[in-house]
């Protein structure tokens, strides 16, 4: 739905700056390194989002969202 849409890139760019603002951090409390790690993190986890949608991976948004969630847990540390 989001990608037919003619406004899918400012409604997942949305989406990102939500899921940023939940997750990241921004007072240095943390460091630094902490902040771009969770960045880097939501940019990867919308890219892969954006290709799930555009049919590039072929997946059922459960087993997206366990590969996600299994991934994450995996290699990236949040504080």
């Amino acid at each position: 739905m989001l990608a037919s849409k003619q406004n899918s890139e400012l409604t997942i760019s949305y989406l990102q700056d939500r899921f940023k603002h939940e997750l990241v951090n921004y007072d240095n409390s943390n460091g630094l390194e902490q902040i771009i790690g969770n960045i880097y993190g939501v940019a990867g986890i919308f890219g892969i989002f954006i290709d799930w949608l555009q049919g590039k991976i072929k997946a059922s948004p459960e087993e997206l969202g366990e590969a996600i969630g299994k991934f994450a847990n995996k290699y990236w540390v949040m504080d």
